[in-house]
């Protein structure tokens, strides 16, 4: 990067990223901020932006799956985790998610998360070091980095009656449907305003979108490194 700002640039990315944000300018730039976090790799800095983004829209087709499929392209495959936020208090899940940058929960549930559950969220949210055991290991310490994401067709509950995971969470409006033009669009939805083709498809599944979007989110961090809002 260089002056603070990217060195390339796709529009596809920002037009994914505002379509996710329902078109709104301050959305947007919470998104881009709290997804910047990924890059926040100590607990003092987690825990001063200790959220989460859920992305929520009652009828889906937002687009989730190019969303998911960016994050996997920009911090490999191997750096992200598909999991839902109900199973974090499965031993095998919690390992899994604490040892991943990115953990994307791709369809969140409307069931109520459980205590465990919520306890569990907030550790890996603020950063906590925590002593995990994976299967057939031994416990280990692991100094937690990663970022939490979801998607949901419904809002979020919790038996915890600290409320804390849901303190944690920031709740995006996303009413904008990806489809095409012969396509219904939901009950409670409106028909996005990027211009569909086969070349924005394309565009944003080149390196370039990667490339771009990781850029991105590094200036955002340092930029909130140095304001700290």
């Amino acid at each position: 990067v260089e002056a603070g700002k990217p060195i390339h640039y796709c529009r596809a990315v920002d037009d994914l990223n505002d379509n996710l944000s329902n078109f709104n300018k301050q959305s947007r730039r919470r998104v881009i901020a709290l997804l910047s976090t990924i890059f926040f790799n100590n607990e003092d800095l987690k825990n001063e932006f200790n959220h989460s983004l859920r992305f929520y829209g009652k009828d889906g087709r937002n687009g989730k799956s190019l969303f998911s499929s960016l994050l996997q392209r920009t911090f490999g495959p191997e750096n992200c985790q598909i999991f839902s936020i109900a199973d974090l208090s499965d031993v095998k899940t919690l390992y899994a998610v604490a040892n991943a940058l990115v953990a994307i929960d791709s369809d969140s549930s409307g069931r109520t998360i459980s205590e465990d559950a919520a306890a569990m969220f907030k550790s890996l949210t603020s950063g906590e070091r925590m002593q995990i055991k994976g299967l057939y290991q031994k416990a280990t310490t692991v100094e937690t980095c990663c970022n939490i994401i979801a998607f949901s067709n419904v809002l979020p509950s919790s038996s915890d009656k600290t409320a804390a995971y849901l303190r944690r969470l920031d709740i995006i409006r996303s009413d904008y449907q990806i489809i095409d033009n012969d396509e219904e669009v939901g009950a409670n939805s409106k028909r996005t305003l990027i211009a569909l083709s086969d070349d924005w498809f394309k565009e944003l599944r080149s390196p370039e979108a990667s490339q771009y979007f990781f850029e991105l989110l590094l200036v955002e961090s340092q930029r909130l490194i140095e304001t700290r809002k």
